[in-house]
């Protein structure tokens, strides 16, 4: 598989080079949140990503080491789970969730309290379980 190449040595430029797109966020946060982990999952999204944009999103998350793909039952023949570098994102997502909800509330709206309002420690917890579940030997 090949590497995603940074365009500088800058940690800003490299994370951007690496997770700086819309879909690859969002596919994130679909993991992190809402525990999707198949094609079909992040498919049904609200923000319709088209299947070839999906495809290469979860080809380049797996190529950065932030999400690995194993056999899953049922009759979806693959899923993706979020290894432990991908669960690293999980404060700078929840720092997006944030953001967000300050951003675009107003006055008469508060700032939302969201399902997201989780604390970091848990949800990391929640990851850690669910990464448990597929042994190396489930890759694909």
């Amino acid at each position: 598989m090949s590497t995603i190449k940074n365009r500088s040595t800058c940690p800003i430029s490299c994370t951007l080079d690496t997770i700086g797109d819309k879909w690859s966020i969002l596919i994130l946060r679909d993991m992190m949140f809402s525990d999707k982990m198949t094609f079909g999952d992040f498919l049904a999204s609200n923000e319709k990503i088209a299947s070839n944009i999906l495809t290469d999103k979860l080809k380049n998350l797996e190529c950065a080491e932030l999400i690995f793909k194993h056999k899953v039952s049922g009759k979806a023949r693959v899923g993706y789970t979020l290894t432990e570098k991908g669960i690293s994102l999980l404060p700078l997502v929840m720092e997006f969730v944030k953001w967000g909800n300050l951003q675009n509330a107003d006055e008469t709206q508060p700032a939302k309290k969201t399902k997201y309002n989780k604390t970091i420690e848990k949800m990391t917890g929640h990851l850690m379980e669910r990464l448990k579940m597929y042994q190396p030997e489930t890759y694909v």
